[in-house]
């Protein structure tokens, strides 16, 4: 997998609730609920990360490391899409 890093966009407004997380982002009428992985991926996220950074965190499920890996990095991509997120292309 690529060296990309990710981070939170500034302008993101989001809110823990319960196992999930809720996003938005201002002057924009959708919003975004991670559930529990995916919750815990924007979590992860305080900090700007590589996808290999925060899917090893998951280290000890079910899957194998680089399958975790692509699902994490699929995740990112798609939150730099709906732009929740933003990377840093090395």
């Amino acid at each position: 997998m690529s060296s990309r890093s990710y981070r939170r966009a500034p302008d993101v407004l989001w809110r823990n609730v319960g196992a999930d997380v809720i996003l938005t982002r201002p002057k924009t009428e959708t919003i975004a609920e991670l559930s529990e992985s995916g919750a815990e991926v924007w979590r992860l996220l305080e900090h700007q990360s590589t996808a290999r950074d925060v899917a090893a965190r998951f280290e000890g499920f079910s899957h194998a490391a680089a399958e975790i890996e692509a699902g994490v990095k699929a995740l990112l991509d798609d939150l730099v899409w709906r732009g929740y997120c933003s990377r840093d292309d090395r």
